[in-house]
C-alpha cells in the first residue's frame, strides 16, 4: 500500500502544519501569504503543481513553492521528480530555503498566542474590529476546508474577540463557536436522515445508536462540551459515509446539524430539566421566588425592592433542589 501524500490541500485539520511551523519557526514570513482555500487551487492550471498529475504541492508563487517545499520534508513516497520540479522553482525564486530544524522555545516566538483564532498553528490573526468581521467572513466562505475541531475552537475565539470588541457574528459562526442552543428533535431528524441516506449497515447502526442517546438530552440543550462530541461523532460518521460532500447541499455540516438553533446558549438557564429563557426568569414576580423557594433562599438573588440579581441567579438556580425547580417551572408555565 502506497503511502497517502499529504499537501496544504490535503490537511484539513493543518495537523501538518503545525508540525511544519514548530519546526521551521523562521518559514512563517514566507508563508503567510500562501493560499490554502481548495477552491481557489481547483482553478489552477495543471501546471502551477510541481506534481501536475496529482495536482499537489503548488509551486505558482515563491510563497506557494515554499510551503510545498516544507510539506514534502519528512514524507515518504514524494516523487523525486516533484521534489526536483519544486526546489528547481525555488532557485527560479531566488529563494534560499533552510531546511535545517531550528525548534522556537515559547520566548522565540514572534507572536502573541491570544491574537490568533488558531494559535497552535499561528493562523488567523485578529486584534481589530475589521479583523473580526474579516475573519468571519473568511470562516464562512471557507469552512468546508476546516475539521471540526480548528472550526470550532477558531470561531470560539473569534465570538470572545466579537464580544470584546462589541461587533456582532453571523449566525453560522455562533454555530460553529456551539455557543447556541441544540433542537434535540431537529437533531435526531438530522440523524435519520442521515442514516437513510447510508447502505452501510454498521455506519446506520451508528447514526441510530447516536440519536437514541441524544433522546435522553433536553428537547433544547445547551451544554456546549456534550453537544460539541456529538457534532465530533456525526462527522466521524459522515466521513465514513461519503456523506461529506453533500454538505451545504443536501445536509448540514456536524456543527450546524447540533447547533441548529440561534438561540445563545447564555440566554438560556435549565429549571427542572428545561432550557428556560433568561427573560423569562426576570420577568417572574419576586414572590413568586419567595413563595416556592422560600424567603431566605430568595433573598440571595431578590433584593428588598424586588429587583433580581441575574449572576446570583445563575449560581443559586442550579443548586435548588429539584422538585422546587419543577414547582417553579410550573408556575410559570414552563
Amino acid at each position: 500500500m502506497e503511502p497517502k501524500i499529504i499537501d496544504q490541500f490535503s490537511d484539513p485539520s493543518f495537523r501538518k502544519l503545525a508540525q511544519i511551523i514548530r519546526r521551521h519557526p523562521e518559514s512563517q514570513e514566507l508563508i503567510k501569504t500562501a493560499e490554502m482555500d481548495p477552491e481557489a487551487n481547483g482553478r489552477r492550471p495543471s501546471s502551477a503543481f510541481a506534481d501536475p498529475i496529482g495536482r499537489r504541492f503548488p509551486i505558482d508563487t515563491p510563497d506557494h513553492a515554499v510551503l510545498s517545499r516544507l510539506y514534502m520534508e519528512k514524507q515518504a513516497g514524494v516523487d523525486p521528480a516533484v521534489l526536483a520540479a519544486c526546489d528547481k522553482a525555488l532557485d527560479l525564486y531566488g529563494v534560499d530555503l533552510d531546511l535545517q530544524e531550528k525548534i522556537a522555545t515559547p520566548r522565540e516566538q514572534p507572536f502573541d498566542e491570544d491574537d490568533y483564532l488558531l494559535p497552535e498553528i499561528r493562523r488567523m490573526v485578529v486584534k481589530t474590529a475589521e479583523d473580526v468581521r474579516v475573519a468571519a467572513d473568511v470562516i464562512c466562505q471557507n469552512h468546508r476546508s476546516m475539521d471540526v475541531d480548528s472550526r470550532a475552537q477558531a470561531c470560539t475565539r473569534l465570538v470572545k474577540k466579537g464580544v470584546a470588541l462589541n461587533i456582532p457574528l453571523p449566525p453560522d459562526i455562533l454555530k460553529f463557536a456551539g455557543v447556541t442552543m441544540c433542537d434535540t428533535n431537529t437533531l435526531c431528524d438530522w440523524l435519520g436522515a442521515r442514516a437513510a441516506a447510508t447502505t452501510d449497515e454498521t455506519i446506520r447502526w451508528g447514526y441510530d445508536k447516536l440519536a437514541n442517546e441524544i433522546k435522553a438530552f433536553p428537547v433544547l440543550c445547551g451544554d456546549r462540551d456534550e453537544l460539541i462530541k456529538v457534532a465530533a461523532a456525526i462527522g466521524e460518521l459522515d466521513e465514513a459515509a461519503g456523506l461529506g460532500q453533500h454538505y451545504d447541499r443536501r445536509l448540514l455540516d456536524p456543527l450546524r446539524t447540533v447547533f441548529n438553533t440561534t438561540k445563545v446558549a447564555d440566554d438560556m438557564l435549565e429549571l427542572g430539566g428545561a432550557q428556560v429563557p433568561v427573560e423569562q426568569l426576570l420577568s417572574v414576580d419576586p414572590q413568586v421566588y419567595r413563595d416556592v423557594f422560600g424567603e431566605d433562599l430568595a433573598a440571595e438573588f431578590v433584593d428588598a425592592d424586588g429587583g433580581i440579581d441575574l449572576e446570583q441567579l445563575k449560581i443559586i438556580l442550579p443548586t435548588v433542589p429539584y422538585d422546587l425547580q419543577k414547582a417553579l417551572a410550573a408556575q410559570m408555565g414552563a
